[in-house]
């Protein structure tokens, strides 16, 4: 592993490596499995520190697979741009826009509906959870669904699969 001191100080020096790692590996549809690993740590949130309900988990991964994450997620993102598979609904992970440009367009979208005379009704789900209930399956099924394929198909099904935490 490469501490994020290092890898910050020799930017320059381990971008060219770090990039060639991340060509290879989506070339041949692989990933690593010492960058599977995670280090996870308790983060306390809020109130009492001595309720367990209080804490949340968070998983630490070595600095290589962040690089490597970030320039997939670069060019996924890319991808789906070009090919308008991105709702204008869209808010998290869209530069420029936030859990705020989410709240003012919804505030908008009701405050439009009172004013012409509709009736509105709203449901509020708690997804804080969401993610860990997530099939690798149903992940790799909607990658396929929006072109992502072969080698980098493989590639995400290599890297969710064998992950470690410790």
């Amino acid at each position: 592993r490469i501490s994020s001191k290092i890898v910050k100080f020799c930017k320059h020096e381990v971008s060219v490596p770090l990039l060639h790692i991340t060509q290879l590996s989506l070339l041949h549809g692989t990933f690593s499995s010492r960058m599977k690993m995670a280090k996870v740590i308790p983060l306390h949130k809020k109130s009492s520190k001595d309720l367990i309900q209080n804490y949340r988990a968070i998983s630490l991964i070595s600095s290589e697979s962040k690089i490597i994450e970030k320039i997939i997620l670069t060019r996924i993102f890319k991808h789906l741009q070009l090919n308008n598979l991105l709702s204008e609904k869209q808010h998290g992970f869209i530069k420029g826009h936030s859990t705020l440009t989410a709240i003012v367009e919804l505030f908008e979208y009701i405050v439009d509906n009172i004013e012409n005379g509709n009736t509105l009704v709203g449901i509020q789900l708690d997804l804080s959870k969401a993610f860990d209930c997530l099939s690798h399956d149903m992940i790799l099924s909607k990658l396929f669904n929006v072109g992502i394929r072969d080698t980098v198909l493989s590639w995400f099904s290599a890297y969710l699969e064998g992950r470690q935490q410790v």
